[in-house]
C-alpha cells in the first residue's frame, strides 16, 4: 500500500467501516511509514475530539480540507 492509497481509505478506516483485510493492510503500512502514522494519529484525535463535542462526523468540507492537506504533504 502506498501513502496515497492509505489516504483514499482513511475515512473508512477511521469510521471503522473498512473491511478487516483493508484494516490489516493499513496497519502494516502505518508500521513502516512514520509520516502516515503521524497523519492518522492526528486525524484520529481530531475525529475523537469532534465526536466528544457532539458532532457525529466531521463535516464533509472539513474532511476534504484535511485530505487535501495530507495529500499535498505526500506528493
Amino acid at each position: 500500500m502506498k501513502c496515497k492509497d492509505l489516504l483514499g481509505a482513511l475515512s473508512e478506516y477511521l469510521d471503522e467501516d473498512a473491511k478487516r483485510e483493508l484494516c490489516a493492510e493499513i496497519e502494516r503500512h502505518l508500521a513502516k511509514c512514520p509520516s502516515c502514522k503521524v497523519e492518522v494519529d492526528t486525524m484520529t484525535r481530531t475525529v475523537s475530539l469532534m465526536r466528544h463535542l457532539g458532532e457525529g462526523r466531521l463535516r464533509e468540507e472539513v474532511v476534504i480540507r484535511l485530505r487535501t492537506r495530507i495529500c499535498t504533504r505526500h506528493d
